[in-house]
């Protein structure tokens, strides 16, 4: 059975970044780029991505101030995409970030995403993301500059509405 749950341990958090991250191919240097990324969740909200004992995704939100929150990674291994897990990690957050106060989520898409960047942006725009080209969002060094960055997504979550379910690999 899946199951969503929020992680609280700094070192369970990088552990599970660390490993899904490795996994995803789309990653240069996978294990360099999967520490650096893992190193900087140990404050953020992260929810873990469980079936049958075993880690099969993550999120980690980071809190950019009072009203604003940024989805900073999210990861879903292959055998496990296109089953709903993205959208009940989403729906998770949002319920987080709306009860913590938070009224904005954005996403930042590096350009090192452009080959899957129509697949990521159809489903974030499903989610209710809309593009924006000027937002008070922090850079993150090393990670994002000026030209690794492709764009930026923004969603207001006043009119946000939990109406997904994830579905077991099973039941496809």
């Amino acid at each position: 059975m899946i199951e969503i749950k929020e992680v609280t341990n700094i070192d369970e958090k990088q552990r599970i970044m660390s490993d899904i991250l490795q996994e995803l191919p789309y990653l240069a240097d996978r294990e360099k780029s999967a520490q650096k990324y893992a190193d900087l969740v140990s404050d953020m909200y992260f929810l873990g991505v469980f079936d049958r004992g075993g880690t099969v995704g993550f999120l980690a939100m980071k809190e950019l101030d009072e009203t604003f929150g940024e989805l900073f990674a999210v990861g879903i291994l292959e055998d496990y995409r296109r089953i709903s897990i993205g959208r009940g990690l989403f729906n998770t957050m949002q319920n987080f970030a709306l009860a913590n106060g938070l009224n904005y989520l954005c996403v930042k898409l590096p350009k090192s995403y452009e080959f899957q960047t129509e697949g990521i942006l159809g489903f974030l725009k499903a989610m209710g993301f809309l593009s924006f080209e000027d937002l008070p969002v922090e850079n993150l060094p090393n990670l994002l500059d000026e030209e690794n960055l492709k764009l930026i997504l923004v969603k207001d979550l006043k009119n946000y509405n939990n109406s997904y379910k994830c579905k077991a690999p099973e039941e496809i």
